[in-house]
Formats: C-alpha cells, sequence, structure tokens
C-alpha cells in the first residue's frame, strides 16, 4: 500500500471541512444583508443556494471517497500477515486514525450542509 493512501483520509476530510466552511459561510450570510440599501436581488436570484448545494455534494462525495480509501487501507494493513514490526504497527495506525478523522469529517461535512439545505432563510 502506498503512502498517498495512507495520507490521503487523514488529510482531506479536515479540508474539505475547512473548505467547507469557508465557501458556505458567505453563501448562507448573504441572504442576512445588513446594509443601509438593500440588495438588488433578492438571495434567492443570485443562485449561491445552488452553489452552496452543489459544493456539499461534492465535498461529501470526496469526503466519503476518503472514507474508502481509509477502509481499504485498513484491509489491507490487517490482511499482511508478519511480526509486529515497527512499521507494520506504524501503517496500522495511520490506516485506523485515517478511518477514524474521514468518517468524522464526512459526518461533520454532511451536517453542516443539512444546516444550509433545510434553513430557508440563515437569519430566522
Amino acid at each position: 500500500m502506498g503512502l498517498l493512501a495512507l495520507w490521503i483520509p487523514l488529510f482531506a476530510g479536515p479540508v474539505l471541512w475547512s473548505l467547507s466552511e469557508v465557501v458556505l459561510y458567505p453563501v448562507s450570510a448573504q441572504g442576512c444583508y445588513t446594509g443601509f440599501l438593500p440588495p438588488a436581488v433578492p438571495p434567492e436570484a443570485t443562485g449561491a443556494r445552488w452553489f452552496g448545494g452543489i459544493w456539499v455534494i461534492a465535498s461529501v462525495l470526496l469526503a466519503a471517497l476518503s472514507v474508502v480509501i481509509a477502509v481499504r487501507s485498513f484491509r489491507k494493513s490487517r490482511a499482511v500477515n508478519g511480526n509486529a514490526d515497527a512499521v507494520l504497527v506504524r501503517i496500522r495506525f495511520m490506516a485506523y486514525a485515517g478511518l477514524i478523522v474521514s468518517a468524522v469529517f464526512l459526518f461533520a461535512i454532511v451536517i453542516n450542509g443539512l444546516g444550509i439545505a433545510l434553513s430557508w432563510s440563515p437569519c430566522g
């Protein structure tokens, strides 16, 4: 198993989640215009909600791919028969940690996306 298959699950979830926060905050805040003049068009007409939805779907798919890679790495590391040398222990640890991290951040991205999808007006 390659190093890339061990590192991708560790970093893909957190990077996708943080990018999701950076992208979705302006999308949800656009509906809460607090300036002196109202926006020229309503927030629904700008397509920002659609962009947010597309971003959430893409993030969920990439994070799910990260979970699949982590599961495959974990299974391959468990299938290796051999002495518990230091390299094999580190590979198993990275595979298990990647599985946990990618699954947790996939859950966070889904919950974040549900907040955007189910709230018609983020301002209340």
